[in-house]
């Protein structure tokens, strides 16, 4: 059984080093996170949201659903924990805002088995 764990936006700022052949400059923006780490950073998008899946009993994060305020399709989204290499996520499809707001895009990630209690950090990075 797993279930998703669902953290709120705080808005904790953050930024990291990218490499890439192209990298978006926008503001680098993730909400603060309480599933077991310390800090978060998203570099190249700005970040609204981070949901977690876990294993039934919350030891161990499995994947992530990183929702980003505009429009992420065409882009790569890669993320990973501590000094792990990143993985790449799938990015959903752009869900246009209703009355003049931003409008979103869903990266899901998989494949993780982190263990809650001993992950200190979650990178994101998104590049064109």
């Amino acid at each position: 059984m797993r279930r998703s764990t669902r953290i709120a936006a705080t808005g904790l700022v953050a930024a990291a080093a990218i490499t890439g052949v192209s990298a978006f400059t926008a503001s680098n923006t993730v909400p603060t996170s309480t599933a077991g780490y310390g800090s978060a950073a998203v570099s190249g998008a700005v970040a609204t949201k981070i949901s977690y899946t876990t294993s039934a009993d919350g030891a161990t994060i499995s994947g992530a659903t990183i929702t980003f305020q505009g429009d992420q399709t065409g882009n790569v989204v890669n993320a990973g924990f501590d000094s792990a290499a990143q993985r790449d996520c799938t990015v959903g499809s752009f869900l246009p805002g209703l009355l003049g707001a931003p409008g979103s895009t869903t990266a899901t990630c998989s494949g993780f088995s982190q263990p809650t209690a001993d992950a200190t950090t979650f990178t994101v990075t998104v590049t064109s």
